[in-house]
This record gives structure tokens, C-alpha cells and sequence, in this order.
């Protein structure tokens, strides 16, 4: 029989997800994850709908239209799994989902990032191939000219994209700032409000079976009200 441990990896490679990224780009391994500020918290620990798997499938096809029809299979023939691994090995794609919600610009310059990156993977790919192969010098010197340029473009790209980032969220701070101030202009209003909750929490009703309360019912006449000595 086949041992235990070669199984068990089998099993998880045919569990795996087309990339979470596509292959030829991505992030890169020393690419920031995005800026928590502008997506966290979007999806939070909800089951995740038919609605956010379609989502899904759309961005995935604006990023790469191989990487997208790879994930449209996928989330055809098992949504379910396809819905847990945008928790694990897809999660960056959901982030992307959440970007394009809340900070639609950002969202359109990082996916001008991730093309520009698959581009240099591309050129890197193809000059390995011709040196390889043993092309001829004019051959080699236009695919090394060719990575030098999808090379350049990348770095405006990613330099965009942390502008991007940036802006939205000195935005987002500008929002809070001016909750903030709006705040404290009622600080008299809000300081009654904070009292009179204090002064009159909320009554916690009869309990259910299972030791849940039923709501805010009145004590019953022969029970002293909540706080009573």
C-alpha cells in the first residue's frame, strides 16, 4: 500500500487550488500584502454567498483571463471549496474583491501592478529559454532589451499603486478626523446619552431553554429588579 505520509501529500496537491495568483506574476516574494486599513474587515467571518464567488470570478478574469476562466471551472465544479479556499489559498484574490469595493482606484492601479509583473515573468521567461536553447547574440540582446523595459514598467506600476494606496487612505483618515471633530462639537448631547444609557442598561428578560434570553421583558412582580440590593 501507498505509505501514509505520500498519501496524505497526494491528497493535498489534489486539493489545491489553481494559484491564488497567477503563476506568471503576482506579488512577488517581497511584495507588501495590501495595506489592511483599506480592505480589512469587508468579508469578515460570514459564510461567504454565491454573490462574493461570483465577484470572485470577475476580478479574477479583469486580473488574467487564463487565471480567471481557471477559477470560474473551479468555482462551477465545487463552490463550496472554492468558497473555503478564498479563506486560505485564494485570499488574496478575495482581497482584491474587497478592494474594488471600497477603493476602486486603488483596486485599478494594483491590478496595472500584477499585469506589469506577469509581463517581466514573461520576458525573464523567454530570455531563459533563448540562452538556453543557444539563440544567437541579436536574439538574446532583444529579450534582455525587451525585460529591461517590462522591468521599468513595473516599478512605475507598484510605485503607482502605493501612491494609490496611500491616497485612500489619507482619505479614510480625513473621514475619521472630521468624525472626530463632529463629535466633540456635541460633546454636551453625547455626554447625556453615555448617562442615561449607564443609568438605564437594558433589562435582560426570561431565559429560554438553552440559557439564552428572550429580550428586554420586565422582571416578574415577585423578582427585584436587576441591581437591587
Amino acid at each position: 500500500d501507498e505509505p501514509r505520509e505520500q498519501r496524505g501529500a497526494r491528497d493535498r496537491r489534489a486539493e489545491r487550488m489553481p494559484p491564488d495568483w497567477p503563476r506568471a506574476g503576482g506579488f512577488g516574494s517581497g511584495d507588501r500584502p495590501m495595506i489592511e486599513g483599506l480592505v480589512a474587515g469587508e468579508f469578515g467571518r460570514r459564510a461567504l454567498t454565491d454573490e462574493d464567488l461570483a465577484k470572485a470570478v470577475d476580478v479574477a478574469r479583469l486580473v488574467s483571463k487564463e487565471w480567471g476562466e481557471a477559477i470560474a471551472e473551479r468555482a462551477k465544479s465545487d463552490p463550496e471549496g472554492m468558497k473555503q479556499a478564498l479563506r486560505g489559498s485564494a485570499r488574496r484574490l478575495l482581497a482584491l474583491v474587497a478592494l474594488r469595493d471600497r477603493a476602486p482606484m486603488v483596486f485599478e492601479a494594483k491590478v496595472a501592478e500584477i499585469r506589469a509583473q506577469a509581463e517581466v515573468q514573461r520576458a525573464a521567461a523567454e530570455l531563459r529559454s533563448a540562452r538556453d536553447e543557444g539563440a544567437d547574440e541579436a536574439r538574446v540582446a532583444e529579450l534582455s532589451k525587451a525585460l529591461d523595459a517590462a522591468s521599468a514598467t513595473q516599478v512605475q506600476a507598484t510605485v503607482a499603486a502605493r501612491r494609490a494606496e496611500v491616497d485612500a487612505l489619507e482619505a479614510q483618515i480625513g473621514r475619521l478626523k472630521a468624525e472626530i471633530e463632529a463629535d466633540a462639537a456635541k460633546a454636551a448631547e453625547l455626554s447625556r446619552e453615555v448617562r442615561e444609557r449607564a443609568e438605564n442598561p437594558p433589562r435582560e428578560g426570561p431565559r429560554r431553554g438553552d440559557g439564552a434570553p428572550r429580550g428586554d421583558a420586565p422582571p416578574r412582580g415577585d423578582a427585584p429588579p436587576r441591581g437591587a440590593p
